[in-house]
């Protein structure tokens, strides 16, 4: 018996000191000191039991080892009930918490790609803007050249293949306005000639 309880006693030092170490909160550290206490007034009675029993006091070692025992095996249920329950609560509580914590990163998450959407839509229309309205004004005047209106005024901004086209159609009608200025004044000193 001597042997087994010493076995117990080496086991119950070893998870006390793990759970020591597992043990974050000042609840928790309470009850296992009392765990602990608990374990020491055992070891105490357990000694003089044995104690008794060695000096043929078998029947008063007998005695307090089984009013000891069930006593101090109650009260470490009851610790042990109240740990697991703390811990319990510990975990429920570290849960929620992990809980609250993913969901405000799944929202943080979905409201940033809403803002990315946003932004990426709102790039897109300025960019389609910013070709499209130059590409229509470039038709507009081509469609107006096409027609023979040489008085258009084309104005040209920026350096984009759009402003580029806009001002070869630029040279081009200052071109053809040279031209008809030149066959408008030679058809005239013709016209003035043989008159």
């Amino acid at each position: 018996e001597k042997i087994k309880i010493g076995k117990f006693r080496t086991i119950y030092k070893d998870a006390m000191e793990k759970l020591e170490k597992m043990e974050d909160t000042a609840k928790g550290r309470e009850i296992i000191k009392n765990i602990k206490d608990a374990l020491a007034g055992a070891k105490e009675a357990n000694t003089k039991a044995m104690e008794l029993g060695l000096s043929d006091n078998a029947t008063e070692a007998i005695a307090i080892f089984v009013s000891v025992t069930k006593i101090a095996s109650q009260k470490l249920n009851e610790l042990c009930d109240e740990l697991v329950l703390f811990q319990q609560q510990q975990t429920d509580l570290r849960f929620s918490e992990s809980q609250r914590s993913y969901r405000y990163a799944r929202n943080l998450l979905f409201i940033i790609g809403l803002a990315v959407i946003g932004i990426a839509i709102f790039l897109a229309i300025v960019l389609t803007k910013s070709i499209t309205k130059p590409l229509n004004n470039g038709v507009e005047i081509a469609n107006r050249l096409a027609e023979g209106d040489l008085t258009t005024n084309i104005e040209v901004s920026g350096n984009d293949e759009t402003s580029q086209l806009l001002s070869a159609m630029k040279n081009m009608t200052k071109g053809l306005r040279n031209i008809i200025s030149e066959v408008k004044n030679a058809a005239e000193n013709v016209a003035s000639s043989s008159h």
